[in-house]
């Protein structure tokens, strides 16, 4: 599995959102104010492969629990909706298709899903006990999140 840098999910993302005509502003690696249809947004980037490690492991998007709890207290500091984003690095032709846009950085290509906060709690499942990790039901990510053009 190919390994990259946290920094380059991170201006992936910032491209994304650039190619969506959203506002934004960094506030740290990995966390962004959106501005979009006169809502504040608190996105928590949480960068992925996809598929990670092979076919059998599409979808990502496994965190600890207490993210979730971060991002919304951050959120609340600034007034925001709570949000995380999955950027995906996408290393199959395939999953392409599934990105609007999909964007290139160095011949790599990279897409976004959203989701808020409620709804990943409202849909998380253990994903691991041992490792205290939880994730979205794979067959189910495309369905729960969206295309940074609809968030």
């Amino acid at each position: 599995m190919p390994r990259i840098a946290r920094h380059l999910y991170h201006e992936a993302m910032e491209k994304i959102l650039s190619q969506t005509g959203c506002k934004y502003r960094t506030i740290n690696l990995g966390n962004i104010l959106v501005q979009k249809k006169g809502r504040r947004l608190y996105v928590n980037v949480a960068g992925k492969n996809l598929p990670y490690t092979n076919r059998s492991f599409p979808w990502e998007t496994h965190i600890r629990p207490r993210r979730l709890d971060d991002i919304e207290y951050s959120a609340r500091e600034y007034d925001a909706e709570p949000w995380m984003a999955f950027c995906y690095y996408v290393l199959e032709n395939s999953y392409r298709k599934d990105f609007s846009p999909l964007i290139s950085i160095d011949k790599q290509y990279f897409g976004a899903k959203f989701i808020t906060v409620k709804d990943y709690r409202a849909n998380m499942q253990s994903r691991s006990p041992s490792w205290g990790e939880v994730d979205l039901p794979r067959e189910k990510v495309l369905h729960l999140t969206l295309d940074p053009h609809n968030i």
